[in-house]
C-alpha cells in the first residue's frame, strides 16, 4: 500500500504531460488557422475567376 501512495504522490512526469497538452492545443490552433485561411483563399480565387469570366 505504501508503494501505491508513493506512486500517487510522484509528480516527476507531470511536466512532460503538461508540455504535451500545450503542444496539442497549439497544434489544433495551427490546423484550424490553416483550414480557415485555405477556405478564404479558395473563395478569393473563385471570385477572381468569376470576374475574369464576365469580361
Amino acid at each position: 500500500m505504501q508503494k501505491f501512495l508513493t506512486f500517487l504522490r510522484d509528480e516527476s512526469g507531470t511536466s512532460s504531460i503538461e508540455y504535451g497538452f500545450i503542444l496539442t492545443l497549439i497544434t489544433i490552433g495551427i490546423i484550424g488557422s490553416i483550414v480557415s485561411m485555405g477556405n478564404s483563399v479558395t473563395t478569393y480565387l473563385n471570385n477572381v475567376l468569376s470576374g475574369l469570366m464576365m469580361r
